[in-house]
């Protein structure tokens, strides 16, 4: 089965390579057809420049290239990921004090790297308030929740949410 995964991979990264060339191509021969001046033909220029940048040429490796199967082809994730931020943007103009913005910003991320680590927020800050209780001094390293143990992880799991 190994063999065959590898010879499909190989046979993926070749299509890709024949599909990005003849991609390159159309888009040459089109730019000859579009007016000097439009905002199309900027943009197929802009992306002709850059084109070395999304082959593995330029890096000597795959780690940063269309080749690896890894690389996400957009960057939808990370734009959803910003959205609720930018959204609230404006209703954090009247959080009435400087540091309640940076006690909300401090919640929100709390929040949000609970929800990306799939763990449930209210437990989450619930276990790191306990945590915070027992220590002295509390160190910002014993709260990621890369560093919280099994039980506490196990603790707070919820329920993998449907991606819309």
């Amino acid at each position: 089965m190994l063999a065959t995964l590898a010879e499909h991979e190989v046979a993926e990264r070749a299509r890709r390579r024949i599909e990005r060339h003849l991609f390159k191509t159309w888009l040459e021969v089109r730019l000859d057809d579009l007016p000097e001046k439009s905002d199309l033909t900027n943009l197929i220029r802009y992306g002709l420049s850059r084109s070395d940048a999304f082959t593995s040429e330029r890096y000597g490796s795959t780690a940063f290239s269309l080749d690896n199967p890894a690389v996400a082809i957009d960057n939808n994730a990370a734009e959803r990921a910003m959205r609720p931020l930018c959204l609230g943007r404006r209703n954090w103009t009247f959080a009435g004090s400087d540091r309640g913005a940076e006690n909300a910003a401090t919640i929100m991320t709390i929040v949000e790297t609970a929800k990306a680590n799939d763990l449930n927020p209210q437990a989450y800050i619930v276990a790191c308030q306990s945590r915070a209780k027992k220590q002295k001094q509390v160190q910002r390293e014993t709260f990621c929740t890369s560093a919280f143990n099994t039980h506490w992880l196990n603790y707070g799991r919820r329920e993998r949410l449907p991606r819309s």
